[in-house]
């Protein structure tokens, strides 16, 4: 959105950054994913999902599965999360209707 939006309005210096740091974060990323995951255990241990209980793989797997599941429903379906995104950020910005209903209408 924001390099989009940047586009439109011919701010190409905010694009770049926008793209670069993007690339980077995703340099960086994969960096940190290849050393976490791609090589070997430094004391030669290798994991075994095989000799886990099937109860002990399901509370392995289902958070991974919960979280990729929610990623994929914010990517398909943004709007609910954005409108609630905005409403929320509209009474940190605007606090009166909170505090009006905190402190009961009136100030003492």
């Amino acid at each position: 959105m924001l390099v989009k939006a940047s586009l439109d309005l011919r701010e190409w210096i905010v694009a770049f950054v926008a793209l670069l740091t993007g690339l980077l974060t995703i340099y960086s990323m994969t960096k940190i994913w290849a050393e976490a995951f791609w090589k070997p255990h430094p004391a030669g241990r290798v994991p075994a999902l095989s000799t886990m209980s099937r109860r002990a793989r399901t509370l392995l797997l289902a958070p991974i599965v919960a979280l990729a599941l929610m990623t994929v429903l914010i990517g398909l379906f943004p709007k609910p999360f954005l409108d609630f995104a905005t409403t929320a950020a509209d009474q940190l910005l605007e606090p009166v209707a909170y505090i009006e209903t905190v402190l009961g209408g009136g100030s003492e």
